[in-house]
């Protein structure tokens, strides 16, 4: 299934995958480290005084360093996730803007966190 979306002159892609087993068991895996960086830096912006992303980024290397599970996963993947992480912090300042009474980010849990992007510029 090959679904094409035009906005701003960008074109995206979307594949439906049929992965084998072992593929499957990787990308599964693969998930819940990118469910993992998400968590501990969400809970390293909630001890930020002002959300720096960059100062959150820099700090993937030393994340590697301790699990170095994370080595196997692409590094690309992984700072997507702290573009995600400021994305959606960005989306709730904007409703807030809105008069929307909001809450904060919350911590994903396995049946919550179901995307991963592997962006290549």
């Amino acid at each position: 299934m090959l679904k094409v979306k035009v906005s701003d002159m960008q074109l995206s892609y979307k594949f439906r995958l049929y992965p084998s087993r072992k593929q499957e068991e990787k990308l599964l895996w693969t998930l819940d480290q990118c469910r993992f960086v998400y968590n501990e830096m969400l809970s390293k912006l909630k001890k930020q005084e002002k959300p720096d992303k960059l100062k959150l980024q820099s700090q993937l290397p030393g994340l590697k360093r301790k699990h170095p599970d994370l080595k196997d996963v692409y590094s690309k993947v992984l700072q997507y996730e702290v573009h995600r992480l400021f994305s959606n912090l960005r989306a709730l300042v904007r409703l807030r803007k809105n008069g929307r009474k909001i809450g904060g980010l919350r911590f994903k849990g396995r049946e919550w966190f179901k995307t991963i992007t592997y962006n290549q510029s």
